[in-house]
């Protein structure tokens, strides 16, 4: 199990691993891991025979990698946009940052 969670940790930050930072890439592929437990006790809810976890491995965390690269873009990435970051600093200090 530890294994597997290795690998669907790589394989999300697998779709871009050059627009991650280090920090960011090391979130992402401890999120997949927890991604792919999740899956995995879903599908075993589901009485899915996926004896070798090729989907929960493979395909939920690839999915999972989709929604990352849209936070954790280090350019454009929400987390890093200026659009965050004035979103917020006028929600806190009720300033209008325009």
């Amino acid at each position: 199990m530890i294994l597997r969670g290795i690998i669907a940790g790589a394989v999300s930050i697998s779709i871009s691993p050059s627009n991650f930072l280090t920090w960011t890439a090391f979130v992402n592929g401890f999120i997949g891991g927890i991604v792919y437990v999740i899956a995995c006790k879903i599908c075993h809810m589901l009485e899915n025979d996926d004896t070798l976890h090729i989907a929960q491995a493979h395909g939920a965390t690839a999915f999972y990698s989709l929604f990352s690269i849209v936070l954790f873009h280090k350019d454009e990435g929400f987390f890093f946009k200026d659009v965050y970051l004035d979103y917020f600093y006028g929600a806190v200090t009720g300033e209008d940052t325009e």
